[in-house]
């Protein structure tokens, strides 16, 4: 019977602790009250975010572009990344220096040209005169002299062809369709056919 009152008085222990725990730990639940939030709806959207960075273009294939004549750079007319066509233009060297020799070689070919008209008029003096084998002399070194004229107007108009070509090439066009790469050179720059 003893063992019967030692849980008794234990129970009844744990049951007295309880009941003094619970009622010193009183908690005080706050009052609900109304409030109000302002509320916005996310919607999902892509953002773009610029990079900016070092980089350098290269192509599948690769064309370099070069002057055939030297003088200052005058013009860029595309730039790097710029999608071009054949045939467009890319650069303008200053013409000046080509537009003076293809002036002074046109004036060569006129002078070429007064030259033959001048020696024909020999050629047909000496002729007028066939007396003499003297004479005979004079037509043959006049008849030469003709030639020669005749040879200097073909290297006149040689000239000419050249000083157009050099003119011509004072604009750089694209020999291809494609993207503008890199530019190594800016107006104002001299280049020259090793540029």
């Amino acid at each position: 019977m003893r063992k019967y009152l030692k849980l008794n008085y234990g129970a009844g222990l744990i049951i007295a602790l309880c009941a003094t725990s619970v009622v010193s730990c009183k908690i005080d639940m706050p009052k609900e009250t109304e409030s109000s939030f302002e509320t916005m709806t996310v919607k999902k959207t892509d953002i773009e975010i610029p990079i900016k960075f070092s980089a350098k273009m290269k192509g599948q294939s690769d064309v370099t572009i070069s002057p055939q004549v030297s003088g200052q750079l005058m013009k860029i007319c595309v730039t790097e990344g710029q999608q071009v066509s054949a045939g467009q233009t890319l650069f303008v060297i200053d013409s000046r220096n080509a537009k003076h020799e293809l002036q002074s070689a046109q004036a060569s070919v006129q002078s070429a040209q007064a030259n033959v008209q001048s020696a024909q008029a020999g050629l047909q003096s000496a002729q007028a005169n066939l007396q003499s084998a003297q004479a005979k002399a004079s037509v043959e070194q006049a008849r030469a002299t003709v030639e020669q004229a005749r040879a200097s107007v073909t290297q006149a108009q040689t000239g000419v062809s050249s000083a157009r070509v050099n003119l011509g090439l004072c604009t750089i066009t694209s020999p291809v369709s494609g993207i503008v790469g890199t530019i190594n050179v800016r107006a104002g720059d001299q280049v020259s056919p090793m540029t």
